[in-house]
Order: structure tokens, then C-alpha cells, then sequence
């Protein structure tokens, strides 16, 4: 996997789905009740993402990020924001965020569905700008 540009974890016991996607998947299911509960919209929650947290995670994980989002690192972060991220798991959002009116709604506030020559092109973009960050990180590591 190393050969072909890959990232191997170790995954210590067996679970449903990937770790990327249960990741994905927790990031997900709050970005639709976000937008479902009117909050932000999809275009303005995809910016959220790919203009702030995004760049972050490109080149460092979630822990490496709260180490350095707090002088003491990891334990002062914990010790600063826990309450909130208690409340936030105390109210998580409901499993049918992904289904209806509430899917419907989030449908309905992007632009247009894609037709498959756009769906296509974008494909192409998408590829050609994961090789290229793929590339940079590569090049970074390098120098580092």
C-alpha cells in the first residue's frame, strides 16, 4: 500500500464499516441536521469544511489539530471545551436526518442536480486535485 502512495492503519477489532467512513459518516449525519434544523445552508456548511476544518485535516488528524488548539495541548483542550462536546453528544442528531423531508430539504437548497457529462467533469476536477494534494504532501514531508 506504501508503494502506491497509501496510508495503512491498523484497525485492533473487527467493526461495522470502515474508520474513514464511520468518521465520515458522524461528520455527515451533523452537517445534515445542521441544514435540516436551518442553521446553515449546504453551500455555506461545504465551505465550513473545505475553507476552515478541511485544510486542517489535510495534513494533520483530529487529535494533532486539538493539541495544538489549546496552550496545554490535548488535556487543556479536554478541560475547556468538554462541557460543550458533553451537550453535543447528550443531543445527537436523529438517525432520520437522512431520510424524507429532512434529506428532501437539504436536496432542495443545492443547485441543481448534476447531469452525468457535469457529474463527470467534476469527477475528473475532484481526482486531479486529490493527485495534486497528494503530490504536495509528499513534496512537504520531504522537506520537513
Amino acid at each position: 500500500m506504501t508503494e502506491i502512495g497509501q496510508v495503512p492503519v491498523i484497525v485492533r477489532r473487527e467493526l461495522d464499516g470502515f474508520i474513514l467512513n464511520r468518521l465520515q459518516g458522524a461528520l455527515l449525519t451533523e452537517a445534515m441536521r445542521l441544514v435540516e434544523e436551518g442553521y446553515v445552508s449546504p453551500d455555506d456548511l461545504d465551505k465550513t469544511i473545505k475553507d476552515g476544518l478541511g485544510l486542517r485535516w489535510s495534513f494533520m488528524g483530529p487529535f494533532e489539530t486539538i493539541e495544538l488548539n489549546a496552550p496545554g495541548g490535548v488535556a487543556d483542550y479536554c478541560a475547556r471545551y468538554s462541557s460543550f462536546y458533553r451537550r453535543l453528544a447528550a443531543d445527537p442528531p436523529r438517525p432520520d436526518v437522512w431520510e424524507g423531508q429532512q434529506a428532501a430539504r437539504v436536496v432542495a437548497a443545492l443547485d441543481a442536480p448534476l447531469n452525468s457529462v457535469e457529474r463527470e467533469q467534476r469527477t475528473r476536477r475532484r481526482d486531479r486535485r486529490l493527485l495534486a494534494l497528494r503530490q504536495h504532501k509528499i513534496a512537504s514531508s520531504k522537506t520537513e
